[in-house]
């Protein structure tokens, strides 16, 4: 394999680590915080904020960290 090829696969999955690393951030739930709140100050929907921390119902606790995906991560 060339070094040129090389760099090439290098570069690519630098960006592509890059790139992942940004699809999400984290969110501590403030008191008074519902999910409908976070999914609108994020712009994600209510469904990614489930799918992103496992969560079945619509109950988040104060203090709970939320991972909540980037609104172009998010699933339609």
């Amino acid at each position: 394999m060339s070094l040129k090829r090389i760099t090439f696969f290098l570069v690519l999955f630098l960006f592509t680590l890059m790139s992942y690393s940004q699809t999400t951030h984290s969110h501590t739930v403030q008191p008074g915080e519902t999910l409908t709140s976070i999914s609108s100050k994020y712009n994600v929907t209510i469904d990614a904020l489930r799918k992103a921390n496992n969560i079945t119902g619509d109950k988040v606790l104060a203090g709970q960290q939320l991972q909540v995906p980037s609104a172009t991560s998010a699933p339609p």
